[in-house]
């Protein structure tokens, strides 16, 4: 009698952690877009959940997009796209945007879908090159500043110009990837921001760094349309935003270009002789963001150009005026 009655406890209690997984796969499996009768690929092990996940990582910036699928599984990075965010043609500085939306909610929603837009054509891309389509992922993380991020929610941004600077869309968390358009089954986090202008996108810069654990002061900058740094250590930390523009995406020069294939993305000058690394190890096609920085780097470190930016023809042969301009 006394094996029996054993028997029977752990029974029930085997039956009750049954039932209780099986309410939390159904819960998840409903969260994530699955109907009933679909099958869910989670395989339920000693209470463990294994199953084949695949995930995307997105940075949303104001002038490029990129995105990695990535292997959850192992955190294999298995490709990467980018594209130029097609938010662009309502300005080039998120400013711009933030006002071109002001008081015209129809106009809110353009700019989303543009970004929607944006996400569509990288997820195509990576499909294209991995065969994994939107609907085999079930994560996906985005990093922004807190301009894109209202963007991307279809929230109005205004607030992040004007003062109290009382932002919406500081903390999301995690969001149903149906209920926001993306065609995933799953769930997408957006990095949470610190301010108006620290955004997600600078606070995973730190956490990939891991700045805030180092006992020496080290500074931290996120160059881009939308420039942000940091400065300190464990001890305490100092953080700064400006409005760059598109001019270290290669937006406002003659040959500038995104990092493609063909991009210039470093410069170095010795013995006078000018030294270019090309994205791809092609030919030339223009000069991305950081090409530039080394371009000017280089330029003023070898004294061809002064504080002030000017150039210096006495310096170097290589410095001539183009009759052109």
């Amino acid at each position: 009698d006394g094996f029996y009655y054993q028997t029977k406890e752990l029974y029930e209690q085997k039956k009750q952690e049954s039932d209780y997984y099986r309410q939390v796969v159904t819960r998840m499996a409903s969260y994530m877009g699955y109907e009933p009768g679909d099958v869910f690929p989670t395989v339920i092990t000693r209470g463990l959940m294994q199953f084949k996940h695949y995930g995307y990582a997105a940075d949303l910036g104001s002038t490029t997009v990129v995105v990695r699928l990535v292997n959850c599984s192992d955190g294999t990075v298995l490709a990467e796209e980018s594209e130029y965010n097609r938010q662009t043609a309502y300005g080039t500085d998120i400013l711009t945007r933030i006002f071109a939306c002001k008081d015209k909610p129809e106009v809110l929603q353009d700019i989303r879908a543009c970004t929607m837009e944006t996400f569509t054509l990288l997820f195509e891309k990576l499909r294209q090159k991995t065969g994994i389509a939107p609907s085999d992922v079930l994560s996906m993380v985005v990093s922004g500043n807190t301009t894109m991020i209202h963007f991307l929610l279809g929230l109005d941004p205004f607030c992040v110009f004007s003062s109290p600077y009382a932002v919406r869309a500081d903390r999301v968390g995690f969001l149903p990837a149906k209920e926001m358009g993306f065609p995933m089954k799953g769930c997408v986090y957006c990095v949470p921001g610190k301010s108006n202008y620290l955004g997600g996108d600078i606070l995973s810069g730190m956490i990939a760094t891991e700045l805030y654990k180092k006992e020496t002061i080290s500074v931290f900058f996120d160059i881009g349309t939308n420039g942000e740094l940091v400065v300190g250590n464990r001890e305490f930390l100092l953080c700064g935003a400006g409005a760059a523009g598109p001019a270290l995406e290669g937006g406002v020069v003659k040959t500038g270009m995104r990092a493609a294939e063909g991009a210039v993305d470093t410069v170095k000058i010795e013995d006078g002789k000018i030294q270019c690394h090309v994205i791809g190890e092609g030919k030339p096609k223009g000069i991305c963001g950081s090409g530039i920085i080394d371009l000017l780097a280089e330029l003023f470190l070898n004294g061809w150009i002064n504080l002030f930016g000017t150039l210096q023809p006495e310096r170097s042969e290589k410095i001539k005026e183009d009759p052109k301009t």
